[in-house]
């Protein structure tokens, strides 16, 4: 058996070599954790902003929005894009190509 020495019993490990892999990883979340304190730092300024402009206008309960700014649900947006009968009034493309117009005349109305 070999002599048990210093040198012999704890090797020390040399530190690889950064893989190109590494790098980009590495470089990334530096990338992503700038970003995401640079987001914080921002949310946190317009959060102060909004509190201060509240605090001044005391006319206006926080979080109440005029019914004008509100935004509409894609339910109603459809809802008035269709028509009577639940069909479509704007003239729109089917998979053939073909224009859907209800005032259209069919090619097969005549069959």
């Amino acid at each position: 058996m070999a002599k048990l020495t210093k040198n012999t019993l704890f090797k020390t490990d040399r530190p690889r070599a950064e893989t190109l892999i590494d790098r980009t990883t590495r470089a990334a979340r530096e990338i992503l954790e700038d970003q995401a304190e640079q987001r914080e730092l921002k949310t946190a300024r317009l959060r102060k902003a909004r509190l201060e402009r509240e605090a001044c206008t005391p006319g206006n309960a926080p979080g109440a929005t005029s019914k004008g700014a509100r935004k509409k649900s894609r339910s109603s947006l459809a809802k008035k894009a269709e028509g009577p009968g639940g069909t479509t009034t704007a003239g729109t493309s089917t998979a053939g190509g073909a224009s859907v117009n209800p005032k259209e005349k069919s090619p097969f109305a005549a069959l």
